[in-house]
């Protein structure tokens, strides 16, 4: 089987290749605007009540000029009769 896939690809490569790149330009042009399809948000698909959604609510009202993503968190955590 692929033996005979293979010799067929090897023969009529430009073929296959048009048939790709007319297969593309197509689905291209007919293809939705991924804006309509997906949510690029990280946490888009949580409930507007979500402790998270609320969280950054409050970060974005407090510092509105800063839009960079932070994905850094830092605990700390004290143990009873340690130092």
């Amino acid at each position: 089987m692929f033996h005979f896939l293979g010799a067929t690809v090897a023969r009529g490569w430009a073929l296959w290749l048009i048939s790709w790149l007319a297969s593309l330009a197509v689905l291209v042009q007919t293809a939705p605007p991924w804006e309509e399809i997906a949510q690029d948000r990280e946490f888009a698909f949580l409930p507007e009540n979500a402790p998270t959604r609320q969280g950054t609510k409050l970060l974005r009202q407090a510092f509105p000029d800063d839009r960079r993503a932070c994905n850094i968190v830092i605990v700390l955590r004290l143990r009873p009769g340690r130092g």
